[in-house]
Parts: structure tokens; C-alpha cells; sequence
């Protein structure tokens, strides 16, 4: 490989911004989720009062939405401004956490989180209403639905999975994939590139099944070699299912 694009790609992996694209893609998410977690921590840590701390938060999803629409090409290195957005999802889970375990246990909730998803779904197919987000990117493009569809999904997602996992082989097999979640999630992204560039063909059912499947079976054969084992997972023990 030529040097100059080796020092370039490095380049750009540290700096971040849009460059964090192609099969680097992947790492927007961890340098956002880091800058997230020491943001909220400062802010929990500095900001005693819980009103003060969401006041704090509101003004970010504000100032999030107000960069987009103004801004909209900003290059921010490791994607740092997508905080601004993230700090409110992420909050949410911070505040709600106590309440949420009882809260799963309600049927009619469980009803609901069938219901919410296939609703917003059925209005998105039926194009009553039209609405993205991608927080790669910046593109916010509605005040109330991002904060308000990202969040009901969410609830609705963790309320069918606490369900799902009562079923005990079902949570068995869920446990031991969720092991190999960092691998999935590193690799599933470069694998279904590198398999749309050599077929020319990309569907939803493919996606899933490559960027789950693959990355399984290589962290199967990367944690029974220790070196591998150590370089790319960074443990020399095996982590244990709950």
C-alpha cells in the first residue's frame, strides 16, 4: 500500500468529522458515545440539581438542531457536535433507569411496545408522515419527532426485549451472542462493504444476516487463539453469559 494513503487514512481516523466514513464508518459511534459519557459526567458531576442538569441537556438538543439547520456541513473531529443530540437520549436513560425495570412488568405496556413501532411504521410506509435521522451526519429534521420517536422506539425495544428474555433458551442464545457484540458491532459494518462491492447488491435480510453471522464465527475462531485473542479483544479471559 502506498505510504502517503496509509498516513492519510490514519489521518483521518484520528481526525474524524466526515472523513469517518467507508469502512472506518463504524468508529463515529465510539468516539461520540465516549465524548457523551465524560460530557454527562462532567454535567452530573459539576450540577447537582436535576432540573439544572435537563435545563443543560435542553439547551445541547437546541443548540444540536440549530447547527444542523445553519450548519449543516460542519466537520467536527470524532463527530464531537453529534453529542450535542446524543446527551438527550442518553440522559433520558440515565434519569428513567430506576423506574423502567417496574414499569416492563405491565402487560398493557408490552401491548403498547407491539403497538408504537407498528404504528410509526405503517405512517412512514403509508407516507403520512416523512421523517429521517441520522445523527452521522447531522441530519435532524424535525424538533418534536427526534425526540419523541427515537425515545418511543427505544422504550418499546427494551420493554419487548425484557420480555423475550423470560423465555430461557431464547435468552440463553441471546446471551451468548451478546458476548461477541463489539465484534459485531466493529465488523459488520466493513464486511457488508466489501460484500456490496464485489456483488453490486445490498437488502436489509443480507445486511443483518452478514454483519451478525461473520463476525460470530471470526470471534469464535479469534478467541481460541491467544494472541489474536489478546490483540483483538483485548482479554486473556472468557467472559461468562448472565
Amino acid at each position: 500500500m502506498d505510504i502517503k494513503i496509509l498516513l492519510r487514512d490514519l489521518g483521518n481516523l484520528l481526525y474524524g468529522g466526515q472523513m469517518l466514513t467507508g469502512g472506518y464508518a463504524v468508529f463515529w459511534f465510539v468516539t461520540c458515545l465516549l465524548i457523551t459519557q465524560v460530557v454527562m459526567a462532567g454535567l452530573t458531576t459539576l450540577i447537582k440539581q436535576i432540573p439544572l442538569q435537563i435545563a443543560v441537556i435542553l439547551v445541547l438538543y437546541i443548540l444540536a438542531h440549530v447547527e444542523t439547520s445553519f450548519f449543516p456541513n460542519a466537520n467536527i473531529p470524532w463527530n464531537a457536535d453529534v453529542a450535542f443530540l446524543a446527551m438527550t437520549y442518553y440522559a433520558a436513560g440515565y434519569y428513567v433507569r430506576p423506574i423502567l425495570q417496574k414499569l416492563f412488568q405491565y402487560r398493557i405496556v408490552f401491548l403498547c411496545a407491539l403497538m408504537l413501532p407498528a404504528i410509526l411504521i405503517t405512517g412512514d410506509l403509508l407516507h403520512l408522515f416523512q421523517y429521517k435521522l441520522d445523527m452521522k451526519v447531522l441530519e435532524y429534521t424535525n424538533w418534536f419527532l427526534d425526540l419523541f420517536i427515537p425515545l418511543a422506539m427505544t422504550l418499546s425495544f427494551l420493554t419487548i426485549s425484557y420480555w423475550i428474555v423470560r423465555l430461557k433458551t431464547v435468552a440463553k442464545i441471546l446471551s451468548y451472542i451478546g458476548l461477541m457484540s463489539l465484534t459485531i458491532m466493529y465488523m459488520h459494518f466493513p464486511i457488508n462493504l466489501v460484500f456490496e462491492e464485489l456483488t453490486g447488491e445490498q437488502t436489509v435480510i443480507q445486511y443483518l444476516l452478514l454483519g451478525v453471522i461473520i463476525p460470530v464465527f471470526l470471534h469464535l475462531v479469534i478467541s481460541r487463539i491467544t494472541l489474536a485473542k489478546i490483540l483483538f479483544l483485548g482479554s486473556l479471559y472468557k467472559a461468562k453469559a448472565a
